[in-house]
Order: C-alpha cells, then sequence, then structure tokens
C-alpha cells in the first residue's frame, strides 16, 4: 500500500534526512533538505518528474527521518547513510564522494596534512569538512599561528635546507634543528587545541593584535589579522554529524510514548532507531528510560563503548552498566561531559517524535478547556535578592520548543519594595506591548510561577493590556499544583500535559536566574572599579563593557587594559594594582 499523503503532515518542518522505506523496511532513497516535510511532499507534488520518481511513489510503504540543526549536518549524514545502506534509487545519482579531514600525525615531528581516508593508525583527525577550500584555508591560518610542517620528509639524523614554507612564516623549519622538539610539541598541542575547540584564548589575542594595529593606523596588517579571525571564527563551529575521532556512542532519549537511540559508530551518525512505549500510569519518567534501556538491548543488540543518556536514576545506571558489560566489556553508561555530548543528547531528544508533544499540547488544551490548542505558551518568573536588582524573565515556547529569539528579561522599574506580585503585573503589561507590535508572538497560554494571588497579579496586567482574552494559569512548585481561573487542578507527575508546563516553568526560572547573576556580577564590578582614581563614569562603561568580572580584568593584564579607549597605562596599571590588592587574603 502506498503512503498517505495525509502521513507527511507529522514529519518536522526542520533541517535533516528523510528516508523512504519499502515494504519490509528497506531504504529505497535518501535525501537531505532544510525542510524535511516540504521536501518529501515535493517527492509527491504533481505527476512524476522521471521514472525514478515514479518507482519511488510505487515502491515506498513508509518515510523516515533524522533531525539535525542545520543543512551541513544533513548533507553530512545523508553521505554518510547512504554508504552504508546503498539504496537502490541513489545508486545512480551518487557517487562515493568523501569529505576532507584534516590530519595531525602522530610522528616524532608531527605534520599536517589533509585527507580524504580515515585510517586507525593513532593520527588526530579533525572534520569532515564539506568544502575542501575552506579546509585548506583552515590549515594555512592556522600554520601561521602554529607553524608546524606540512611536508613529508622523513626527520632523523639527516638535516635539510628550510624550504619556502619556513621563509613565508607557516613553519618553524624542524628539519633543519631550527627549533627544539619540546617547543615544537607545543606548537602542535596549540595547533590540535585550536581544532578541538580551544581557540578563545587565541582569538583574545589576535583581537588585541587587531586594535592595536588600527590604532597605530597600519590597517593592512589590521586586515590581515582579521582574515585570520573570520578563518578562526570559521573552524569553531562543529559538525555533529560527524565526531572528529573514532567515537562509538549509542544515544539514548526516551519520553511521553516515545524512545529514540542514535548510534555513532567510529565517529558517523549512522542510523537513528524509533520506538513507541505503552507507558503504566504510576512511572515516572526516570523508569520510563530505565525500561527502554532494558527493551532495547534486550533483543541481541550490542551496545556502544560509551552509552549517553539523561534522566536515568542512579541506581538504574549501576545495575543496567554490569548488564551492558556482559554483551560489551567496555561499555560506560553516563551523562554527557562535554558540549559536544551535550549536543549530541540534545539531538536524540530533538528527534522524538513530533505527534507526542502534538497530543501533549492537545490534551493540555482540553485540561484547561481552552478554545484552542495552546501552541504558543509564555512563562514568567521573578528572579531577586531582597530587593536588590530584581529581575522578571519572560521565556516563549512554540509547538512544546523554546523560542530563545522571543525570549524577554525586564528589570523591573516601577515597584520600590519585594512586592514579587507587582513585579509580575509590570512585567506583563510591558511584555503586552511588545506582542501587540509584532515583536513576539500572541500567546495562546501564559503560565505563572507561582499560586492564585501570582495568577491574579497576572490577570489584573492583562486587563490593563486589553488582552484579557488570553488564558492564564499558574503552577505551585510544591505540589505540582495548576490554577485556572475555575480551581485547582493536579495532573499525574507523568502526565505530559503536566511536563510541558514543567519545562516552561523550569526555564523561565533559569532564565531570570540567569539574567539576575550577570546584573549582581556587573554591578559588583562597576562598584568595585569606581573607586580606582582616574575612572570616570565614560571609561568605566566603556570597561565593564568589554570585560565583565574581575577575573576577566585579571586576566586581560595591562596590555589588554590598554585596547579600552581611554585607559593609559598609568590608569591602567592603577587598576591592576587594586585588582591585587582586592586579591590579598
Amino acid at each position: 500500500m502506498a503512503i498517505q499523503k495525509a502521513s507527511f503532515r507529522s514529519l518536522p518542518d526542520s533541517p535533516g534526512v528523510y528516508i523512504f522505506r519499502d515494504a519490509v523496511g528497506e531504504p529505497l532513497y535518501i535525501g537531505k533538505s532544510t525542510s524535511i516535510r516540504k521536501r518529501v511532499e515535493q517527492h509527491y507534488s504533481g505527476a512524476p518528474v522521471d521514472a525514478r520518481e515514479e518507482a519511488l511513489r510505487r515502491l515506498s510503504e513508509s518515510v523516515d527521518y533524522i533531525k539535525t540543526r542545520n543543512e551541513v549536518e544533513a548533507l553530512i549524514l545523508e553521505n554518510n547513510l547512504i554508504k552504508k545502506f546503498r539504496p537502490p534509487l541513489n545508486v545512480m545519482l551518487k557517487d562515493d564522494k568523501t569529505y576532507p579531514y584534516i590530519k595531525v600525525t602522530r610522528e616524532e615531528y608531527p605534520r599536517v596534512v589533509l585527507t580524504r581516508r580515515l585510517v586507525d593508525d593513532g593520527s588526530y583527525y579533525f572534520g569532515p569538512y564539506t568544502s575542501p577550500s575552506a579546509a585548506r584555508l583552515t590549515v594555512k591560518e592556522l600554520r601561521s599561528a602554529f607553524p608546524i610542517r606540512g611536508c613529508s620528509l622523513e626527520l632523523g639524523e639527516k638535516v635539510y635546507k628550510p624550504c619556502l614554507d619556513y621563509h613565508i612564516k607557516i613553519c618553524s623549519a624542524p628539519c633543519a634543528n631550527y627549533i627544539s622538539k619540546e617547543e615544537y610539541s607545543k606548537l602542535v598541542r596549540g595547533f590540535v587545541g585550536v581544532l578541538r575547540g580551544s581557540y578563545k584564548k587565541l582569538l583574545g589575542e589576535l583581537y588585541r593584535e587587531m586594535e592595536a594595529a588600527a590604532k597605530r593606523q597600519e590597517y593592512e596588517v589590521a586586515a590581515s589579522i582579521r582574515d585570520r579571525i573570520h578563518a578562526l571564527e570559521t573552524l569553531s563551529t562543529r559538525q555533529y554529524a560527524q565526531l572528529p575521532g573514532w567515537a562509538d556512542y549509542d544515544v539514548i532519549s526516551a519520553g511521553g510514548d516515545a524512545g529514540v537511540v542514535m548510534h555513532f559508530r567510529r565517529g558517523a551518525l549512522v542510523g537513528r532507531e524509533v520506538f513507541r512505549l505503552r507507558v503504566p500510569e504510576g512511572v515516572g519518567s526516570s523508569g520510563v528510560i530505565e525500561e527502554f534501556i532494558q527493551l532495547f538491548y534486550s533483543s541481541g543488540r550490542t551496545p556502544a563503548n560509551t552509552v549517553l543518556v539523561e534522566g536515568l536514576d542512579p541506581g538504574a545506571k549501576d545495575y543496567l552498566e554490569r548488564w551492558l558489560r556482559t554483551k560489551n566489556p567496555e561499555t560506560v553508561i553516563r551523562k554527557p561531559t562535554s558540549r559536544v555530548e551535550a549536543e549530541l543528547v540534545n539531538m536524540c531528544r530533538s528527534n522524538l517524535p513530533s505527534t507526542s508533544m502534538e497530543q501533549a499540547l492537545a490534551e493540555l488544551g482540553r485540561l484547561l478547556g481552552l478554545q484552542r490548542t495552546p501552541r504558543v505558551i509564555q512563562g514568567f518568573d521573578v528572579s531577586n535578592l531582597g530587593s536588590s536588582h530584581p529581575y522578571v524573565s519572560a521565556v516563549c515556547f512554540v509547538d512544546g520548543a523554546p523560542s530563545r529569539k522571543h525570549y524577554r528579561v525586564y528589570g523591573v522599574k516601577g515597584v520600590k519594595s519585594q512586592n514579587d506580585f507587582a513585579m509580575i503585573r509590570e512585567a506583563v503589561v510591558r511584555h503586552i506591548k511588545h506582542v501587540e507590535r509584532g515583536e513576539i508572538p500572541r500567546p495562546d497560554l501564559i503560565l505563572i510561577d507561582g499560586g492564585p494571588v501570582q495568577r491574579g497579579y497576572a490577570v489584573q496586567a492583562l486587563r490593563l493590556a486589553h488582552a484579557s482574552d488570553i488564558p492564564v494559569v499558574s503552577l505551585a512548585k510544591k505540589y505540582e499544583t495548576i490554577y485556572t481561573g475555575d480551581g485547582e487542578l493536579r495532573l499525574p507527575l507523568q502526565s505530559r500535559a503536566l511536563q510541558v508546563l514543567q519545562h516552561v516553568r523550569d526555564e523561565s526560572h533559569r532564565f531570570a536566574l540567569k539574567h539576575h547573576r550577570k546584573k549582581r556580577g556587573r554591578v559588583s564590578l562597576e562598584g568595585f572599579l569606581s573607586s580606582v582614581k582616574g575612572l570616570g563614569s565614560k571609561r568605566l562603561q566603556l570597561l565593564t563593557t568589554r570585560y565583565r568580572t574581575l577575573e576577566e580584568l585579571r586576566r586581560a593584564g595591562v596590555e589588554g587594559l590598554l585596547v579600552v579607549p581611554g585607559i593609559s597605562r598609568r590608569l591602567a596599571e592603577r587598576i591592576m594594582e587594586a585588582i591585587e590588592e582586592a586579591r590579598k587574603p
């Protein structure tokens, strides 16, 4: 039976890879797009454009997908999956193209080369890069900062004459004994460190050099440094459809009525499996994850060396790990410990079937008696320390996911005492003005962190803003009680509708605290610096705009302070003396 077009509505309008499968589930065709849903619909719109598309429509029984963060990741993932599955409708259209990697060899004097072959030889591999020219430029610019060799000379007792690379300052000529092995090793560590993401220190140095050159009116030098900065900033964007090195991961996420496992083998994302779950009443989120892991690996699958998962109970983690080691002695179950691994878990979570969230939002609308499904939910929370630096955060969720471009934070202006209720009223009134101007989508539901009193003040605010038709509820943390205009509502902790509200509430709390801490640190820094002789309000503003904490100032040192307009060497030294004095016990 052919695919029903109505099923396309459940596909995500986001970047990723789509997979048409035949009657037995084998891939027929694999493609990529910036919008999975729109591209799949195009395959079925109008008459078939060629024999391949006619065969695709006739033979396809289902369509699967894997979401990625952007089109570049989708491109890399598509390439990996086509090579793995060799789908019949892709074979004549795809070559065996492999994207280039930057390779740093494991030798006494390591060298850097571009390669399209991954070999388990102990070398460092970084990439892949979808643009070979960008990879070459990256190597060139990095070698200007860390001049390591790119030649294939066998270095040993023989001493060579330096080549052109030495004279244009992209090689330190270890072949001519112009650098010690220890110093060369430092260069290699710096080169590899930047490729691993430790580029901020180097970028800071380059920015200071560029500003100093501009002040000296050496504009060609400043432009050259600007180009190096651009290359490093481009390099800093990692692609998570392919991990550097040889990492093997199973990344697991489960929630509601579904579970997802994404498989990385030898660094490459090679597939995703999605399962529908029947969750008995009373099973919490950690229990769902625990039982899903048992079910998944009970079917004979061999786990990866690393199983990444969040939300698993520590006791369950221990016994599951012991069990999985009977299948693979190297297996470790753990939470993500790096930015890269956290991104992998987030990517896996984003691949949970969207229908689960759609059902949760529909259930929430039904339970609250709303006229429409609450696709846009906005949450408010207050953060203050006594009456110091009060803030109200406003977060926005669209279709159950954070829409961070619509987040706002309101510094309280009209409330002089510690009155959280009045602060909420002020923030909601100001927020609705942004909504009326079209800067923020109109909410289908407003959620206030707190009880019935907090909700009442938000209702007052909506009346003042002539927006009383927007529904308002509050969520009290103690018993997770929902307060509506009709009274109280308590839902089971495993309820997906409740979990939607909890996610919005927790995110608004996190966002409020983030800005509150930033403001406290800023005021503290300004208070400290205001006592430094010769530092007026204008210079103080310029300084605190560039450096947000005392620690940043201390690390910048005198030379770093000199790039701030109006800061003389004597004033910079005075500031550093004050910082060192404050650090004394």
